[in-house]
């Protein structure tokens, strides 16, 4: 919103506002973040010691936060994206498609680089080491993270596991902090005042008009 004791030059407009959706989708992807890391705590504190209590309800509950939380996450960020979406289409650029947004997750192999992807095409700032860096955090842990969960389960030394749990653990702290990165900057981004771009007109045709 504009500011009353603020105007604007004619020919610029506000971007709609993404960093109220920005703030309700980091608090629920550190949720997500904190049920991944549980189990995972869990995990070290059972080789440390040995023994397990009534495992099946453990991870009962292990898993009935992780997929809400995961769901939440996933439903908050698509609605975030989906707005900066609006207003990246606003401004005349080529935001991402929508299906991309909600489903290139999901899509083997193509979704463990399309997310990020979208992502760059919500960025209308020039890209900085800053904004690269968060980028590489957030996904980069991501996937460095699924990868060692499935290695581990391959793993059957207590030692071994363990150093593939930190390892997770290391990794999903820093997927978190990098893209509550992304998501800050992007919003930033999107809220300030823009110019608007008016289409493009070949010079024959504003003269024939």
């Amino acid at each position: 919103m504009n500011s009353p004791h603020r105007s604007l030059a004619p020919g610029y407009d506000m971007a709609l506002p993404t960093m109220n959706r920005g703030i309700v989708a980091i608090v629920c992807m550190g949720l997500y973040t904190l049920a991944t890391c549980w189990p995972l705590v869990w995990l070290l504190h059972v080789l440390d010691r040995g023994t397990v209590d009534d495992p099946v309800k453990t991870l009962g509950v292990f898993s009935f936060y992780t997929v809400t939380s995961g769901f939440a996450a996933w439903l908050t960020l698509g609605l975030w994206m989906s707005r900066a979406k609006e207003s990246v289409d606003e401004r005349g650029l080529a935001g991402p498609s929508t299906w991309k947004i909600w489903l290139a997750w999901f899509i083997p192999i193509y979704g463990l680089f399309a997310p990020c992807l979208v992502m760059s095409d919500l960025m209308v700032n020039k890209r900085t080491v800053w904004t690269r860096l968060a980028m590489v955090g957030w996904w980069g842990g991501w996937v460095i993270a699924v990868f060692v969960g499935q290695i581990s389960r391959l793993v059957t030394a207590s030692g071994a596991i363990g150093a593939l749990v930190w390892i997770s653990l290391v990794a999903m702290v820093i997927s978190y902090l990098g893209v509550v990165c992304v998501v800050l900057m992007i919003s930033r981004g999107l809220d300030r005042p823009y110019k608007v771009r008016e289409p493009f007109k070949p010079d024959w045709l504003g003269a024939s008009a």
